[in-house]
């Protein structure tokens, strides 16, 4: 697994690595994404709200990649749960000038201020006892963020520890497909 967690990086470092994009509808993306992770917080007492909202949904991605960043971040909201609290998981789609924004939400243990700016770096994993429980090779929020460089857009964590954590993606948008 870790080995091909690293193919894929270095895949997507090189020149050759860049992948092709595509117009996408992102509300048509997460559908399949959020009915999975609907059984996944139900599964844990909780539940997934959708609010898909936004009117102009269609970006330059691959379809592949931007799936994977939405099942990776669901994922950890997922693995990073409160196993005391009924797992509840939003994801909301919003009109942002000529942006989309994705915002993916979670009521799981939070990342604590200090570490929010490096959770991107490849490799890192942050330095607490509970989290490391989940197995892991820091590279997940890695390949997030490269991939929404290379659609053109931007991801900001935000996090309070014992709250939850939100993450919020611009995508540029483009006429629809």
């Amino acid at each position: 697994f870790l080995i091909d967690k690293v193919l894929q990086f270095s895949l997507l470092d090189g020149a050759s690595g860049r992948f092709s994009l595509e117009p996408l509808d992102v509300n048509e993306l997460l559908l399949p994404v959020a009915e999975i992770y609907t059984f996944h917080a139900q599964q844990r007492g909780g539940d997934l709200e959708l609010d898909l909202d936004a009117l102009n949904t269609w970006v330059q991605g691959n379809h592949i990649h931007l799936s994977n960043v939405f099942f990776n971040l669901l994922d950890n909201a997922v693995k990073y749960s409160r196993p005391d609290v009924a797992l509840q998981l939003t994801i909301r789609t919003a009109d942002e000038g000529d942006h989309i924004r994705i915002t993916i939400e979670d009521n799981g243990l939070g990342i604590e201020r200090k570490y929010l700016r490096k959770i991107f770096e490849r490799f890192y994993r942050i330095p607490s006892g509970k989290q490391h429980n989940v197995r892991g090779f820091g590279l997940g929020l890695a390949y997030v963020s490269s991939v929404i460089r290379q659609c053109g857009g931007r991801i900001q964590p935000e996090s309070v520890v014992g709250v939850g954590t939100k993450m919020v993606i611009l995508l540029p948008t483009v006429k629809e497909g």
